[in-house]
């Protein structure tokens, strides 16, 4: 239940919001829709079923979106939200939440927004939103077991007006091979671990740490 509701962005963001968690305002769109006119932008145009950025375009303005072909495939267009893109991994169980350091996330400025990779540089404030926001959601969304990724933005705003989740990855994620470079324990033991019902202890080294889109990681 989890794996299909998380793979639909447009069924993820309706329970969400059902659940009072901010998403963006957004739509479905169904293969060979036209963008409407009518819609708040500038916004974000993906395919409800895209992962790793794929297919995804920002639409500027309603003239821009007047101007794009028909969808090609299922898609979801969705208000853009500013601010700083995050993620937070978890390993969860029908006992545990094990919520994983909070990490940012760089995307291409081409309006594509191309995952690069990203880091683990984040205020305390942006770490402490961040996790809150990611337990809030997983909360909401149907119980499952293994790792996690939920995506996220955290506005400008101090007490986290304007942060909001993007989607929820059901898989291991890429932030994982930076995580290993903080954690002083085993992750993958952990995930055993967390899957018998055990909660893992574990502690993070307090270093910067860079890491790819392919996987390369530098200190």
């Amino acid at each position: 239940d989890f794996v299909g509701l998380t793979t639909d962005k447009q069924r993820t963001a309706e329970t969400l919001q059902t659940a009072e968690i901010p998403t963006p305002i957004g739509l479905p769109l169904a293969a060979g829709a036209s963008l409407p006119l009518d819609f708040p932008y500038p916004a974000v145009l993906k395919p409800r079923d895209g992962a790793g950025s794929q297919d995804v375009a920002w639409i500027e303005s309603a003239a821009h979106a007047g101007s794009i072909a028909p969808c090609a495939t299922a898609s979801r267009l969705e208000q853009f939200y500013p601010g700083t893109p995050a993620s937070v991994a978890a390993m969860v169980s029908e006992e545990h939440f094990l919520l994983l350091p909070a990490t940012r996330q760089v995307l291409s400025t081409d309006g594509r927004f191309t995952y690069r990779g990203g880091d683990n540089n984040l205020t305390q404030d942006h770490r402490r939103r961040a996790r809150d926001l990611a337990y809030r959601t997983l909360t909401a969304l149907p119980q499952t077991l293994g790792y996690v990724g939920v995506d996220m933005v955290l506005g400008e705003d101090a007490c986290g007006k304007g942060d909001v989740v993007i989607e929820v990855n059901p898989r291991l994620t890429t932030s994982y091979v930076g995580l290993l470079e903080i954690c002083r324990g085993n992750l993958a033991r952990a995930m055993l671990e967390i899957a018998v019902g055990r909660l893992p202890e574990l502690s993070w080294r307090d270093c910067l740490v860079e890491f790819s889109a392919d996987g390369q990681v530098k200190h």
